[in-house]
């Protein structure tokens, strides 16, 4: 595998780390509404947003489906795109990794979501300029090419071995010898965020035949959304163009049965 680089700047990953998080807080805010949960102070603060974001310019910072998802009104959202908006926690997690904010990329969304999400959402002027100077970053990112590359092929390989056995595929799996060649690569895979229990082996062959179906897609919807940051943070693709479709012919490269 050639080494790929990272070449996305510390503005970059704040900028996309605030219009996810504007997404998220839209997609929280239909669910908590939905769930009775504080719908005058919902209200209320979605007012100041609405206002903070239309000042900051944030809306540049959006993909047109985000921006799409942010404007709609209150109690509004399918329950399809609530859930969008709130998985989309997880592709924040590789960027909060990224610039310094967590030193490890967490398990789970629980982890983000409690200890690092509510301290990032600044309602207040100059925001890329006020994160970057809580951090001390000088201007780079806190990560190398090569520990977010080798996130992005665990993930790739964990993302095609859900997508499989999603699609009924019952044929023994091989992992391709091209992933097991990468530095640290077993210890990437024991890190992944994935359910850790007697019903899983933690190993190359990741027994997902044990998972049931609706576990499996749990993984590949958490796994798929850390990936899409991954492979941002690696290309020059534009956040909106990367799909399913992107993985799928990556994939195919490698010569993995879909």
């Amino acid at each position: 595998m050639n080494l790929m680089q990272i070449i996305k700047s510390v503005d970059d990953v704040i900028k996309r780390i605030l219009a996810l998080q504007i997404t998220i807080d839209r997609g929280y805010e239909d669910k908590n509404i939905q769930d009775n949960i504080d719908v005058k102070k919902i209200k209320k603060v979605r007012g100041a947003i609405l206002k903070w974001v239309k000042k900051e310019n944030c809306l540049d910072w959006m993909s047109s489906h985000e921006r799409e998802l942010f404007m709609k009104e209150l109690n509004t959202l399918t329950l399809d795109e609530m859930g969008e908006a709130t998985w989309l926690i997880e592709s924040l997690a590789p960027l909060l990794w990224s610039v310094g904010i967590c030193n490890e990329l967490q398990d789970f969304s629980k982890f983000t979501e409690d200890k690092y999400y509510p301290k990032l959402f600044f309602t207040e002027e100059n925001p890329i300029e006020k994160i970057k100077n809580s951090l001390s970053i000088d201007n780079e990112l806190k990560v190398t090419n090569i520990d977010v590359e080798k996130y992005y092929y665990a993930y790739l390989l964990i993302y095609w071995r859900c997508k499989i056995r999603l699609d009924g595929y019952k044929k023994k799996v091989i992992i391709p010898e091209v992933f097991k060649e990468l530095k640290d690569f077993q210890n990437v895979i024991d890190l992944l965020p994935i359910y850790k229990s007697s019903d899983l082996v933690m190993v190359y062959q990741i027994n997902f035949y044990e998972l049931n179906k609706r576990e499996t897609t749990i993984v590949y919807k958490l796994v798929y959304n850390r990936l899409r940051s991954l492979y941002w943070l690696l290309s020059d693709c534009y956040w909106e163009n990367i799909n399913e479709n992107t993985f799928n012919e990556i994939l195919k490269k490698y010569n993995l049965t879909l």
